[in-house]
């Protein structure tokens, strides 16, 4: 506080740091063919609004499974992009609609997606039916990487002995096998890819616990049974190639039994730590728009350094981040250490950011010994 000769009412200006609120991780984007509606990707926050603006699934796709899967399993927000109108009769959809237009006047497809800021998780139920989808999809969240796929093992494969690993990405997941489910509680249980539970079930643990929570050891909730049983050496061979397999225990259900990302690389290996990062990401990035343009000196790096380390020690204060103390979980660096002159004159400002996320404990071992027979 500044020292004042005489009486009178002075004023002083203090800076706050302008808060960061983190934006919705598990906002989900879906595609596929419809027997009616729009090709303008849509927001809806239940299946019943899907079947009122898209009517009842084209037969032979999986989109509506997908969508009902979704909100039974916790689901509360989606994108519905559709990719075709289809009618009673199923026709094979081509890739090169899900692609989509880049016509600025009729978008659709991925194309369309990309301009949908608030997608945290992309899926398309029907990938396995059209070859080279897979990669498309995989394509489109590398390109943008703000946002994170699941995808399923092909109908079949959970089981397959000796097949290579999926493809190398952290912008991905992948699930198998196949759950069994009924539709319409009249018509027969049958085998769907579990792209709707899983996202489902992402979107849950978000709301429960949070982003940094990994999505596994989960219930399925509309499962009735799985393509196949998988034995230990074929679920060791899925954990091989970097599959999360769904399996069913006796008294426990059926769950999500696993949470790694198709990456090789140890430091993304977890889902949770790469959906944690991108929500940082994009967090971060929204909540410092306003610093753009404002003069690049001293008082503007204070306030941006306050409140990124406002945000990130609430997140710790969570559980998301490692540390018994706040230093020892994230660091915010900004200033002459991280800008020379050039960027400077060139209206460049750079700041570092480091996390130590929380990864779960996928192995619990326990290590039991009698008083007898515990060593000296």
């Amino acid at each position: 506080m500044a020292n004042f000769a005489t009486p009178g009412v002075f004023f002083e200006t203090t800076s706050h740091p302008q808060p960061i609120t983190g934006v919705s991780p598990s906002t989900v984007a879906m595609l596929g063919p419809t027997k009616r509606g729009s090709k303008t990707p849509t927001l809806i926050t239940s299946h019943a609004e899907f079947l009122r603006i898209y009517g009842e699934p084209v037969p032979g796709s999986h989109l509506g499974v997908a969508v009902k899967g979704f909100f039974n399993n916790g689901g509360q927000r989606c994108i519905i992009g559709s990719v075709a109108f289809v009618g009673l009769r199923w026709r094979q959809v081509k890739l090169a609609a899900y692609l989509g237009s880049r016509n600025p006047a009729r978008r659709s497809g991925l194309s369309a997606m990309e301009e949908q800021d608030e997608v945290a998780l992309i899926a398309i139920p029907d990938e396995r039916q059209i070859p080279g989808l897979t990669d498309a999809l995989i394509d489109h969240c590398e390109k943008l990487k703000n946002r994170f796929a699941v995808t399923v093992l092909p109908f079949g494969q959970a089981d397959a002995p000796g097949l290579p690993p999926v493809r190398d990405t952290r912008y991905c997941a992948a699930y198998g096998p196949w759950i069994r489910s009924q539709y319409e509680a009249s018509g027969p249980p049958q085998d769907y890819p579990p792209i709707g539970q899983v996202l489902g079930i992402y979107a849950r643990t978000d709301i429960q616990r949070g982003v940094h929570k990994a999505p596994a050891n989960e219930v399925v909730q509309d499962a009735l049974g799985l393509e196949v049983e998988l034995t230990p050496p074929q679920q060791a061979e899925l954990q091989g190639r970097r599959v999360n397999e769904i399996r069913k225990f006796p008294g426990r259900g059926i769950r999500v039994w696993g949470a790694r990302t198709m990456s090789s690389d140890p430091d993304w290996r977890y889902v949770n730590v790469c959906r944690f990062g991108l929500f940082l990401e994009r967090s971060i990035q929204k909540g410092l728009q306003w610093a753009v343009f404002e003069p690049n000196a001293e008082p503007l790096w204070a306030r941006m350094r306050g409140a990124v380390e406002l945000f990130l020690f609430e997140q710790w204060r969570a559980g998301a981040l490692v540390g018994s103390k706040p230093d020892q979980a994230y660091f915010v660096r900004i200033g002459r250490d991280t800008m020379t002159a050039a960027h400077l004159a060139a209206g460049r400002l750079i700041m570092q950011v480091g996390v130590a996320p929380v990864k779960p404990a996928e192995f619990v071992i326990l290590r039991i010994g009698w008083p007898g027979m515990v060593a000296a």
